[in-house]
């Protein structure tokens, strides 16, 4: 695990995701998370990842456990300058933060409401 990845597979550490956005200038962080449901195949999170990677933006994106080993080899260590994967992080309090530029979401009922009632969409 890289310095930049965080490990939640017991109790979620709901400053991790925080903590690396108060070091990130306001509207400069891509969040992206596709809910506790979708499932993106393996062609579509390579094409996502290296879309990131290839933005130079910050993101923070929430790749669920079950998830992991469709994400490219070394993709957590070649973007550790500008990216934050995680397992889970606190969604209204992520989209509430002056980091957050845009989110990208699976367009489910909850990411939906939660991102329009904080203005993130």
């Amino acid at each position: 695990m890289t310095k930049n990845t965080v490990s939640l597979s017991s109790k979620p550490d709901t400053n991790a995701c925080k903590n690396w956005l108060n070091q990130r200038q306001p509207r400069s962080v891509i969040y992206v998370s596709f809910g506790s449901l979708a499932e993106l195949t393996a062609e579509q999170t390579l094409e996502l990842a290296w879309a990131l990677k290839a933005s130079g933006i910050h993101f923070l994106w929430v790749v669920r456990s079950s998830e992991e080993a469709k994400l490219p080899r070394n993709f957590s260590e070649e973007t550790s300058e500008k990216g934050l994967i995680v397992s889970w992080c606190p969604q209204l309090d992520v989209l509430a933060h002056e980091a957050i530029a845009c989110f990208i979401t699976h367009c489910g009922w909850n990411s939906t409401l939660e991102g329009l009632s904080i203005g993130s969409l």
